[in-house]
């Protein structure tokens, strides 16, 4: 188990995703209820006692991080979206000019 979590630790380190797509399927594969991480923590029920305060901490850290690194690439590629947006009033006319702009050249 401790190779497993130390697998997805060097997974989590390396995933720079390219677009929405890619941060919702790696949201999927480690976050939600039938997810690698919530496999391991159902896994770790069965581990010897012993072993549980060890695991258990590494189990915690990993959740974690994976919730900081989907939230991170969420906000960064949240942030590029709406960089890309231009200031466009939807509310308007198709056919509609800025008169004002137009009077102002004139003058």
């Amino acid at each position: 188990m401790k190779t497993k979590i130390d697998t997805i630790f060097k997974e989590l380190k390396e995933f720079q995703p390219k677009n929405k797509h890619e941060l919702e399927a790696f949201r999927l594969k480690y976050l939600t209820k039938k997810g690698v991480i919530p496999a391991l923590f159902n896994a770790f029920k069965s581990i010897p006692n012993e072993e549980k305060r060890e695991l258990g901490k590494s189990l915690n850290v990993l959740k974690n991080t994976a919730q900081d690194v989907f939230q991170k690439f969420k906000e960064e590629l949240s942030h590029q979206h709406d960089n890309s947006k231009k200031d466009i009033d939807l509310s308007l006319p198709s056919g509609f000019r800025n008169w004002e702009a137009d009077i102002l050249s004139l003058c």
